[in-house]
């Protein structure tokens, strides 16, 4: 399988794109919930570089696979693109998506609208 490196804000390879259920995705394998989930609101941040690299592309989305028990939550690139802004954390400019908008288990490929939007 051909995978192509992604790269975070400070050069460190977070994942590959990778072609899952017939779509490209970025992959980002063990992450540990405990260090990279965000608590305040509940969910995932990634590099706003890879939100344009969905766009841009374009990608399906992200999946994240976890080191703990619920391996898989996955979001569309457009659910992404709709994200918030993160923080100061020291990691760059990110966007913020709260879990309810991330679905667990096989790859979210249609998701329901968010309200407002």
């Amino acid at each position: 399988m051909n995978q192509e490196p992604v790269y975070n804000n400070a050069g460190k390879l977070v994942g590959h794109i990778e072609t899952r259920w017939g779509k490209q995705w970025i992959v980002k394998r063990g992450l540990d919930p405990l260090r990279h989930k965000l608590m305040q609101p509940p969910g995932w941040a990634t590099d706003n570089e890879h939100v344009v690299l969905m766009r841009e592309r374009p990608l399906a989305g992200m999946i994240l696979q976890l080191t703990t028990g619920q391996t898989i939550w996955s979001a569309t690139a457009d659910w992404l693109d709709k994200g918030g802004p993160v923080g100061k954390r020291g990691l760059g400019k990110q966007t913020h998506l709260i879990d309810k908008f991330w679905h667990t288990g096989a790859p979210a490929i249609e998701q329901p609208r968010m309200a407002g939007l």
